[in-house]
């Protein structure tokens, strides 16, 4: 039940962060420009100001259908601003997914970049009071009677002392996310404002990143792991955001992570393992080399090598490579273990905003995606908990809302006592880490 006493503390974190780094750069699309925290925050009034003026009041959900940029996280800030819900939508979602999303969310606005808003069909976008380009702020099609040609025509001067976020309650619906579905169309994971403050309080308390430090955003902003921990929580703390606003690959993301030099990394396993498949395995089966790995104190050396290498690739300024959204191979992280690469795995999922457990590398172990984080409890569906894998079930303040307008699959994502399962088998074991 909602308990409107109770008021989050996210307001206080954003506000802080802009006021305090308001001349300091905070988002870089790659190879383009970059906007301090005041330019940003003045972005966001003239936003509001459109959104308003567009007939939609706090409460109404407002889709993003684009890749991850600059303009993508302002408009994130601008929704949460106007106390609005945001809906993102993956860029890589089909037009008719995109479709059933804005017409199953009651999307009132929609964000979206030209080359995908062009293969939408406009029969099914009539429900929306405004549709904004996210390539340059220019309204594609409007219900109210104003003139404006850009969503940037109400550019407001904010001064830093002004400019502050609202206040939400503990149980506000914030994100409204569509992960991708196996089967048919996805559900959609209501995200309350506790879920997100708990994700990021959590991260500012046991990940490595200082205000002025630096970050790639690498994994769509859609999917609430990338959102999370590459926007929402280094902007909390005033680091400056680097945005591959194409689809990174190896060579793409590797070329950016040497020029920007960030502080701390997250990536999803396809990549870790595109790049220990194509750099790493080719350079050790050379049959020379593979001839040295046979001699104890030379294969010791020819690690470090490998792994002052790949640490000089990752830009050679990080603290620590995150890995996460899906089990790594046993293979990869065997070997990256073995070289002392300062990685670790983190287990989430979208219903939990994401995180469920965490350890920084020095801490964690081979097999292990971490410990539970704060906030939250978890049980193992096993009568050897510690033995015999069981369905790894949890509940606290991370977890959602419940799945949009979906009452069967509500009514089948939780135990009768109130726990959520997530589908997912694991063990614990006496240090409370949580294999599966």
């Amino acid at each position: 039940m909602k308990n409107s006493a109770s008021q989050s503390q996210l307001d206080q974190m954003y506000t802080a962060a802009f006021q305090q780094n308001w001349d300091s750069p905070l988002f870089t699309d790659y190879g383009g420009e970059t906007s301090t925290y005041g330019e940003v925050a003045n972005q966001i009034e003239g936003l509001k100001i459109t959104l308003s003026e567009a007939g939609l009041k706090p409460g109404d959900k407002v889709a993003i259908y684009a890749r991850n940029s600059s303009n993508w996280a302002t408009v994130f800030f601008s929704i949460m601003a106007f106390k609005g819900v945001i809906v993102p939508i993956l860029p890589d979602f089909t037009p008719e997914n995109a479709h059933h999303i804005l017409k199953h969310s009651g999307a009132k606005a929609l964000f979206v970049a030209d080359s995908l808003f062009a293969n939408l069909n406009s029969s099914e976008l009539k429900d929306l009071n405004l549709i904004v380009s996210t390539d340059d702020f220019k309204i594609l099609n409007k219900k109210s009677d104003s003139s404006s040609q850009s969503a940037m025509d109400h550019s407001a001067s904010v001064e830093k002392q002004d400019f502050a976020f609202p206040k939400r309650d503990d149980e506000d619906l914030l994100v409204l996310s569509y992960t991708s579905g196996s089967m048919g169309f996805s559900k959609g994971v209501m995200l309350p404002v506790r879920s997100i403050e708990s994700n990021i309080i959590y991260a500012r308390e046991n990940m490595p990143l200082k205000a002025g430090d630096r970050i790639v955003s690498i994994l769509p902003m859609a999917h609430i792991f990338g959102l999370a921990f590459e926007n929402l929580f280094p902007t909390s703390m005033g680091c400056h955001i680097t945005f591959l606003t194409k689809v990174p690959t190896p060579q793409i993301l590797l070329k950016a992570l040497g020029e920007v030099k960030p502080h701390l990394i997250l990536l999803v396993p396809l990549i870790i393992e595109k790049i220990y498949k194509k750099r790493i395995v080719p350079s050790l089966e050379k049959p020379a080399i593979k001839a040295l790995l046979a001699i104890p104190g030379i294969r010791n050396l020819i690690y470090k090598k490998t792994r002052k290498s790949l640490i000089e690739s990752f830009g050679g300024n990080f603290h620590e490579a995150v890995v996460g959204g899906a089990a790594l191979s046993p293979e990869v992280e065997s070997f990256f273990r073995k070289i002392e690469f300062p990685f670790t795995i983190g287990y989430g999922m979208t219903e939990c905003g994401p995180l469920i457990s965490y350890a920084p590398h020095d801490v964690t172990k081979k097999g292990s995606s971490g410990k539970l984080v704060d906030r939250m409890e978890v049980r193992i569906d096993s009568e050897k908990p510690y033995e015999e894998a069981g369905e790894i079930q949890v509940k606290g303040r991370n977890l959602m809302l419940g799945y949009y307008n979906n009452k069967k699959a509500n009514e089948q994502a939780f135990t009768k006592d109130g726990w959520f399962k997530t589908g997912d088998l694991g063990i614990t074991d006496d240090r409370e880490f949580y294999l599966h």
